[in-house]
């Protein structure tokens, strides 16, 4: 793969949200061993999960964001 005429701005970007996916994968993998009763009953917990999906889904965002 060759990177000319793409932007290493643009591809530091998108190695940067990937890593945060990849960091986010890793902690929701982590929680993912929580019975149901335990992750409702440690708030928490929840604020870290939502958190993860919040950048997970910040991280989509700006790769695909790139194309404008």
């Amino acid at each position: 793969m060759t990177t000319d005429g793409f932007p290493a701005d643009r591809l530091n970007r998108i190695l940067t949200a990937v890593e945060t996916i990849e960091e986010s994968l890793g902690v929701l993998a982590r929680k993912q061993r929580l019975s149901r009763d335990e992750y409702k009953s440690d708030s928490d917990t929840r604020d870290i999960v939502e958190r993860r999906f919040v950048k997970m889904t910040e991280a989509s965002i700006d790769i695909g964001a790139l194309d404008d």
